[in-house]
């Protein structure tokens, strides 16, 4: 079954994050949806990490900081809860 919407998430404490994701939501998705992505805030990093890995969403914009956290799975702000 493949999704028929494209999820973009951003932190809302992060400003420069969430204007990039409305503006990346604004182009077409995928090659199997034309239709436009859904811009999605969550209150951080830490909870856009985890719809990441639950697959809950797709794609996520956010410093580079916090993705290099996230990746190295050492740092105590993306740990499991």
């Amino acid at each position: 079954m493949r999704a028929t919407h494209w999820l973009i998430g951003a932190a809302r404490d992060d400003a420069e994050a969430s204007r990039l994701a409305d503006a990346a939501s604004a182009l077409p998705g995928r090659a199997y949806s034309p239709e436009p992505g859904n811009a999605r805030q969550a209150g951080n990093d830490r909870e856009i990490v985890q719809l990441l890995r639950t697959r809950q969403l797709e794609l996520a914009i956010m410093s580079i900081d916090a993705a290099n956290d996230a990746l190295s799975g050492g740092a105590a702000r993306f740990a499991k809860a």
